[in-house]
């Protein structure tokens, strides 16, 4: 049995989350993947220390640790999470967030097709 792939998505807004989860199902149907939504930084940061993900998406702004922060945590750890950083705010900057260790910047709202790119770049589907 294949190892299944563990995705945390930590998002501050339910419905931005919602649409993660409905353009993550397709996915889920075709290979083995585990997504778990919380929707502030304290939740992401205590399920980060707890589990190993594969890929996290963080969103730069929310409540509790924000994403910059949680993305400092996992680097200083030297933990091996692939993390895609998200926003609505485009002027945070690509440079500064992969200047942090991010692996990935992205502007909201992702689609299902870059969804894809992201899990065939990092966790090849099959």
């Amino acid at each position: 049995m294949d190892k299944k792939m563990r995705i945390l998505v930590a998002e501050d807004s339910a419905a931005d989350a919602e649409l993660f989860a409905r353009e993550l199902r397709p996915f889920k149907e075709n290979k083995s993947l585990v997504v778990d939504c919380v929707l502030d930084g304290d939740q992401a940061l205590a399920l980060i220390k707890k589990e190993n993900y594969d890929i996290v998406f963080l969103d730069v702004s929310m409540p509790g640790f924000t994403g910059i922060e949680i993305l400092r945590y996992i680097k200083e750890h030297h933990r091996s999470e692939k993390v895609i950083i998200l926003t609505g705010y485009p002027d945070v900057g690509d440079h500064f967030c992969k200047m942090l260790g991010a692996d990935e910047y992205m502007e909201k709202p992702l689609g299902r097709e870059m969804l894809k790119a992201i899990l065939e770049k990092y966790a090849p589907l099959e």
